[in-house]
């Protein structure tokens, strides 16, 4: 063996497994280690805490992110501002309809995949005006000039959460599931303009994952970026800036669902 990685692998899957037997009662807590045991998902812990970049997390961000990856409480049980009872670990937070942070994430999600294709040398527009899914909403971005085969790229983001009720099960058995699963709804969403654009679903898990179209994406526009730019990094530094952007509205969304009159106070 060359390499200290090599020596370390078959360790870290025997404690990685051990763990696993642990928690195989515990369904949320087993679907949160499959999920952070990804690559992807730990993408913002090697991102460089730069005000400048936006990569930078305040104090209280950064402790709800830890507290969520390892599955430790991070506020006082209370009443959300839906009027459901939130949880000490921040997990109804994070799929609550009333989320402080859902739009927070999204658009600045959405303004990352842009700045990102603009960089490709693809300026792109968010929420482009007379194009809309077959619900009646807007799409969330389109290219300006053709993408791939003469075609402007349309591109929907999406992040769901893989411990929830509806996800919890499936994301035991694959990582992805809840990902994969958002993809292929927002597939049928696009069919009526499928023919005419070439739609992306880009998917992430509020742990940090990475849905399958949206990481072949990514690695697209981060190949391109590296055509026009020569900075080998790109791939690495877009994946961190998604990875950033998810936790901090996680952040944000655990914090919101605090009553207003108690500010900070439940925070721990």
């Amino acid at each position: 063996m060359s390499s200290q990685k090599a020596w370390d692998e078959p360790l870290v899957e025997v404690q990685f497994n051990s763990l696993k037997k642990k928690l195989e009662t515990l369904e949320k807590d087993l679907a949160r280690l499959m999920r952070v045991s990804k690559k992807e998902s730990g993408q913002w812990l090697h991102a460089l805490p730069s005000t400048t970049f936006g990569n930078r997390l305040s104090n209280v961000h950064l402790s709800c992110t830890v507290a969520l990856r390892l599955g430790a409480p991070c506020i006082q049980t209370h009443e959300c501002i839906c009027g459901d009872i939130a949880d000490k670990f921040g997990h109804h937070s994070l799929h609550c309809q009333k989320s402080a942070g859902r739009n927070t994430r999204h658009r600045a999600l959405n303004e990352t995949v842009k700045r990102a294709l603009t960089s490709a040398g693809f300026p792109s527009t968010l929420e482009p005006v007379g194009l809309f899914r077959e619900d009646g909403k807007r799409v969330d971005g389109m290219t300006l000039i053709p993408w791939n085969q003469g075609r402007h790229m349309v591109w929907d983001c999406t992040v769901v959460d893989s411990m929830c009720d509806s996800y919890r099960a499936g994301s035991i058995r694959d990582s992805s599931y809840a990902t994969s699963k958002a993809e292929a709804r927002k597939c049928r969403l696009y069919e009526s303009i499928s023919s005419l654009y070439n739609f992306i679903p880009i998917a992430f898990d509020c742990l940090g994952g990475f849905g399958p179209s949206a990481k072949a994406v990514i690695a697209k526009i981060s190949q391109k970026i590296r055509e026009e730019s020569g900075d080998n990094r790109s791939h690495q530094f877009l994946m961190q800036r998604l990875s950033i952007e998810i936790q901090r509205g996680n952040s944000i969304s655990i914090l919101g669902s605090l009553p207003l009159s108690d500010s900070l106070e439940n925070f721990q």
